[in-house]
This record gives structure tokens, sequence and C-alpha cells, in this order.
């Protein structure tokens, strides 16, 4: 098992405890309710520190291009941790939703990184139909949601609230759309995916996927519904999709016609550490 792996087996088991005793303590039994804006965020910081070590770890051995893909991961976990603690607080959640806007920027630079340098090779009808179709699912989504507050909540009663969260669809689509160029463009990945498929590609599309539903689970869970058992299992899918996303980019094979040098470290880096 090489050291990668091995790390992100350590993070994910971390915070499988941390989930479990974040629900247990703080949902259900509220023993450490009054800690909650200090503790959800947790998960996220471990993963960021975890990013952060394994980056640096690429620039001890000169892995340029992988350490690149870190200072993005870093990046992403540091507003997601922001908008945690931002969400945690009361009538906070356009500023949260900020934050996390700025990590579904950043998850879409991850993305573009990988796969937009074959986007050439990708045929024009897929890419318009699957763009089309991850556009209106996404505005599907949150007109349900618009329309439910309108109708029971009236929470977004304002011109800046509709246009923010109209915005924020936006990116979130956009997000989506740049995921599924990446997935079309990534090596030995067919339009099925019945066989030969890319593990990393495959990794971190889910957890794409995952975090837009997380995303939409909270807008309409903690604005709206406010359920405990809505809330677990949204910070469920949110936990999962963002440490996936450590587990894509801890797994990725840079290809060696990226950058000859780093590419050759890092394919090697693994074998030469015990």
């Amino acid at each position: 098992m090489n050291y990668r792996i091995g790390s992100s087996l350590v993070v994910g088991i971390i915070n499988i405890i941390l989930g479990v005793v974040y629900f247990k303590y703080v949902l259900l039994d509220k023993h450490l309710n009054s800690y909650k804006t200090y503790i959800k965020w947790i998960p996220a910081g471990i993963l960021f520190l975890a990013s952060a070590i394994l980056g640096f770890h690429s620039l001890h051995y000169k892995a340029y291009v992988h350490a690149r893909h870190y200072i993005f991961l870093v990046c992403f976990y540091l507003f997601c941790i922001i908008g945690d603690i931002i969400l945690s607080l009361d009538g906070c959640y356009l500023f949260g939703m900020v934050s996390f806007m700025i990590s579904y920027i950043i998850i879409g630079l991850i993305h573009a990184r990988y796969g937009y340098n074959k986007l050439n090779s990708v045929h024009p009808k897929k890419l318009i139909i699957g763009s089309y179709i991850i556009f209106m699912i996404c505005m599907t989504v949150i007109v349900f949601i618009i329309k439910t507050d309108s109708r029971e909540y009236n929470k977004f009663n304002s011109t800046i609230s509709i246009i923010g969260i109209l915005w924020y669809t936006k990116i979130i689509a956009t997000t989506n759309i740049q995921m599924f160029i990446y997935f079309l463009t990534s090596p030995n990945t067919h339009w099925i995916m019945c066989w030969n498929f890319n593990m990393e590609s495959v990794i971190l599309c889910v957890a794409t996927i995952l975090f837009s539903i997380s995303d939409c689970m909270v807008i309409y869970n903690d604005i709206l519904y406010h359920s405990i058992y809505l809330e677990i299992a949204e910070l469920s899918v949110y936990w999962i999709s963002i440490y996936l996303f450590f587990l894509g980019i801890a797994t990725h094979r840079v290809s060696k016609n990226v950058d000859n040098n780093s590419a050759d470290i890092i394919l090697n880096i693994d074998e030469n550490i015990n």
C-alpha cells in the first residue's frame, strides 16, 4: 500500500468516527449542541491538513504537477471550512453561500486542469446534450425549492435572495458541466462506462455530484424545513463528497504527456517510499 492510499484510508476512518460522534452527541442527544459551530467544520479541517501535508510532500520530491492539484484542494477545503462556520450561525446563509460558491469555482478549476486539454476529442452532440440535461436538472431543483418557499415559508422574499439563489445554481450547473467534460475526456473512459473506465475520474465526478446534492439539501433543510434526520443525511452526503475529492486527487496518476519530469516523479514516488 502506498503512502497516499494509506493516508486516504486513515483520514476516512477518522472522519467516520467524527461523523458518528457529531450525529450522536450534537444532533441527537444534544449534549454538545452549544459547540456545534466549533465542531461542524472539523472533518473539512482534517482534509485541509491532510491535503496540505501531501502537497508539501509533493513539493519536497519536486512533483510540481501533483503539488498544484493539492493547492487547489487546500483552497477548496479552506472555503468549505469558512462556509461550515458561517452556516452554523443564524441568519448568515447568504454569506455561507458565497463561500461555497468559491468552493464550486475551485472544483471547476480542478476539472478544467484535468480535462480541457482533450476537449477537441469530445463529440459536440454528447457535450451539448449532457450540458443541457445537467443545466435543466439544476434549474428544476432550485425552482422546486423556490416554489416550496413561496407557498409555505416565504424566506426568499427579497430580490437579492432570489438573484443569489439563481446565481448560485448557475455556478453549480457550470461546475457539473465542467465535471462532465472532464469525465468525457478522461483516458480510458467510455460513454456508457461499461468497461475500462478511469477510477480517479469516476471518484471525482461522483464527489462533485454528491457535493451538489448536499448543497440542495442544505438550502432546503437548513433554510426552510429544519429536520434533524434530514440534516444527518445532508451532512453524511456532504462529508462523503469532500472525502471523495481528497481520495480522487490522492490516487490520481498524472499522465506523462503533461510534464515529463514532474510526471515521472509522481508515477514513481510511491515505489520509493516505504
